[in-house]
């Protein structure tokens, strides 16, 4: 993925098997210059959306999905009216591909929606690398279970390429990453559509419904925004929760452990997976 108006591409892990880069860029209704690959990539979004274009397919990308890049083949992104895009971004040798993926189904597909526990993960990548200081070869092994996640969430069938789909990815251009929730009767009447229309449609595009998939997004808000809040309940408050204890309820259910147990991890580094088996353990 590349952009005009790039601000910045780093590397946070290189090893023989992989490079892991942090890149933030703006996007624009302008097309970016064609970009190829010549070994396979996985991109984590995590903040803002943009449509990806590949030959004559189109996908909105947003921090709820996962992106497959398949070698050689010519590409360019754009957004219809300004986005600022974060994301991490894979790529794999050669050796590591083959093991990883025995099938191109995921590529095939391009994308693949990602469960608020995989979100959480790669997240938690994100930031744990720039403050722990673990081997390389200790986040080139969580690296790869990001990697092998997503090919599991990915699964072996393609997305409807339908009249549902572009509607779903209209509604998601309205959703933005923010989290704040739109209502039914508010994007229909956006859409110019009929609310049972709407609502069948995504579901059937995304797996999902509506609100579930806009809480999904703040979720993911929360997600980036814990590793540098240092008041949860004024973060609750921000991302629209009733209070710190909704707020921690509803996250704790998606991703596991609770905001400050996240937090905590994120900053030090410690495993996310760890923390997860120790509260699983005390509950049962």
């Amino acid at each position: 993925m590349y952009a005009r108006g790039m601000d910045e591409r780093r590397t946070v892990l290189a090893t023989s098997a992989l490079k892991v880069e942090w890149l933030r860029c703006e996007l624009g209704p302008e097309r970016t210059a064609p970009s190829y690959t010549t070994e396979r990539q996985v991109l984590f979004p995590l903040s803002g959306t943009f449509r990806w274009h590949v030959a004559r397919t189109t996908s909105l990308l947003d921090p709820n999905h996962v992106m497959f890049v398949e070698t050689d083949e010519e590409s360019w992104d754009t957004h219809p009216t300004g986005s600022t895009v974060t994301c991490l971004i894979a790529t794999v040798a050669t050796p590591l591909s083959r093991r990883l993926w025995r099938s191109s189904a995921p590529f095939a597909a391009r994308t693949t929606r990602a469960s608020s526990r995989l979100q959480a993960d790669y997240t938690w990548f994100a930031a744990a690398i720039a403050h722990g200081d673990q081997p390389a070869a200790v986040w080139e092994e969580r690296a790869v279970q990001l990697l092998a996640d997503a090919t599991a969430e990915a699964g072996g069938a393609n997305p409807p390429r339908c009249a549902a789909t572009e509607l779903a990815r209209r509604a998601k251009e309205l959703f933005g990453d923010h989290g704040e929730l739109l209502s039914l009767s508010e994007l229909a009447e956006l859409l110019d559509v009929s609310p049972a229309h709407l609502t069948a449609s995504f579901c059937r595009a995304e797996g999902v419904p509506i609100v579930r998939y806009q809480i999904q997004l703040r979720i993911m808000r929360a997600l980036r925004e814990l590793p540098y809040a240092n008041d949860l309940a004024a973060l609750a408050v921000e991302l629209g929760f009733a209070s710190h204890s909704h707020f921690s309820t509803a996250f704790r259910a998606r991703i596991g452990v609770t905001p400050s147990q996240f937090r905590a991890a994120a900053r030090r580094g410690d495993s996310l997976e760890r923390i997860r088996k120790r509260v699983r353990a005390a509950a049962g």
